[in-house]
């Protein structure tokens, strides 16, 4: 997973479906060694999918404690228990978001608010600039 590769398939964000997120993590590119390991060195994509399960584990396990824990598995197995919890811990995220972004009113008042605050600190700004400058109240 990358979040800089010009393949959307390489990355996950926040506004991705769950059969997207589930679909980009089975399709991260891994290796053809037998068992799961922690080897960022020698197995970059399956360290980097172990480090992604670390980061949202509840247990707070890290990716080494997880490797151990499934070494038996597949990479099938792995990427979509992998996917799943990318999935869950995303699920109230995505449902803010998407309650938010449906809800036109607050955010034009919001950007309506944000602007007038923009406005504000523009016209004090330029009001230091034109003393400092010795233009009074132009």
């Amino acid at each position: 997973m990358s979040k800089s590769a010009p393949n959307p398939a390489s990355r996950i964000t926040i506004t991705d479906s769950s059969s997207t997120i589930l679909s980009n993590i089975k399709s991260a590119v891994t290796d053809s060694t037998q068992g799961i390991t922690f080897d960022p060195e020698n197995r970059p994509g399956v360290s980097n999918l172990l480090l992604i399960w670390s980061a949202l584990d509840e247990a707070g396990r890290t990716p080494q404690q997880l490797a151990d824990e499934v070494e038996g598995w597949g990479m099938g197995k792995l990427k979509s228990t992998i996917g799943e919890v990318v999935v869950e811990k995303l699920r109230p995220v995505r449902e803010n978001y998407e309650r938010i972004s449906q809800d036109r009113a607050w955010l034009s008042e919001i950007a309506a608010r944000g602007r007038d605050q923009a406005r504000e600190h523009a016209a004090k700004t330029m009001a230091e600039v034109r003393q400092a400058m010795g233009l009074g109240h132009i």
